[in-house]
């Protein structure tokens, strides 16, 4: 049996990552399953890590749900519900909707599923996932009436992606039907997150990511979004960011310029240390139902890709008088320690194929000879 992981989990083959959980034998009947698998859908590590971090936010969100007896929405709560899948599928089609063609079908099925009582076989699945996702356990009548509010919202947006498909891209008359969604017992958290600051919701995302095993690193460059951030919007409550805050804080940074190089901040900082520790940070805090929608979201910033002049790592002739100065170096003033990293990690780099970084944070343990052949263990714990 696969027991409950800190980490994401790397797949042999694929190499893919993964999130998976054991679900508690007592949480099994209700939740209908004896364990959580998602794919992570990447093979990057730091991405891996990231979408861990969310997604083990949504499990525990479900199964605390379920750890309780289940409960009945509203009339209004059911729309509003229904409106969070009616927004997401027109958000993620309407930039390229394909043809008008596709989306007709659509509704000639959907037609035929009404009329033949096929709902739950065509949006069922659909219904339960995001169900599990806002971490919610209803009861058998909410269900049946979100199954409902669910496909005509999805019928819908079935509709809309038809008009944008045929280039009519103006507003939807009827989306404004759908209430602002809020989870069963919002006021009273929204009460407790207007005290949040963006401070305490990077300590309690550092929390989770420091146990996921995030680096410091990551840690220190968030710190530093988190400081720029608050500065530039002149608070620092995270209810009060809206996408256009968002958007506006990376204007400025376009134009900002580094005291120490003299040049503007580049996109591409921007782009992956900016907008990605908003995004992280954001998608945290809904995830744990301290905002109710990720500002950064959908915000990105074209980065050119920049022009390669030579070829990647040395040459030859590079290569020989790197490794010529390291076997010739003399100790001068720097300590026996930073003398013996100097001779020595330019060495090793060469005959492992290992990365600066990797090796200067070597231990005397990670180092062990096995039989006639001395060996180095290199791991994320050192």
């Amino acid at each position: 049996m696969v027991l409950s992981m800190s980490r994401p989990w790397k797949h042999p083959k694929t190499g893919v990552y993964w999130y998976r959980k054991v679900v508690p034998k007592a949480l099994r009947p209700t939740v209908g399953k004896t364990e959580f698998r998602r794919s992570l859908n990447t093979k990057d590590p730091a991405e891996a890590k990231r979408a861990f971090v969310d997604v083990a936010a949504e499990v525990e969100r479900f199964l605390a749900a379920h750890s309780n007896p289940p409960i009945s929405l509203t009339q209004k709560q059911l729309i509003a519900l229904s409106g969070v899948l009616y927004r997401e599928t027109v958000d993620r089609m309407s930039e390229e909707p394909g043809s008008p063609e596709t989306w007709a079908q659509l509704e000639r099925l959907d037609a035929q599923a009404r009329a033949n009582g096929k709902l739950e076989a065509w949006y069922g699945e659909t219904v339960d996932e995001l169900l599990r996702r806002e971490g919610l356990n209803v009861d058998k009548g909410s269900r049946e009436r979100l199954l409902l509010a669910a496909s005509d919202a999805l019928l819908q947006s079935i509709q809309h992606l038809r008009r944008n498909a045929e280039g009519d891209y103006r507003p939807d008359p009827d989306a404004g039907r759908f209430p602002e969604w809020k989870r069963p017992g919002a006021p009273k958290a929204a009460v407790k997150a207007d005290k949040t600051n963006l401070d305490d919701v990077l300590e309690r995302w550092w929390k989770e990511g420091k146990a996921a095993g995030y680096s410091e690193k990551t840690y220190e460059a968030y710190s530093g979004v988190v400081k720029r951030f608050a500065k530039h919007l002149g608070h620092s409550n995270p209810k009060r960011v809206t996408p256009e805050d968002v958007i506006a804080y990376k204007d400025a940074r376009l134009e900002e310029v580094n005291p120490r190089t003299g040049r503007t901040i580049s996109p591409k900082t921007i782009k992956d240390t900016d907008l990605a520790g908003l995004k992280a940070l954001f998608g945290w805090a809904k995830g744990n139902r301290i905002v109710d929608s990720n500002p950064a979201e959908g915000i990105s910033l074209k980065v050119r890709k920049r022009q390669q002049l030579r070829e990647r790592g040395f040459t030859d002739a590079e290569a020989e008088s790197l490794l010529t100065a390291a076997l010739l170096l003399k100790r001068q003033r720097e300590s026996e320690k930073i003398f013996f990293a100097k001779r020595w990690v330019s060495l090793l780099c060469a005959y492992t194929g290992a990365r600066v970084g990797e090796m200067v944070q070597l231990r005397k343990q990670d180092l062990k000879k096995v039989g006639d052949i001395w060996v180095i263990t290199i791991t994320p714990e050192a």
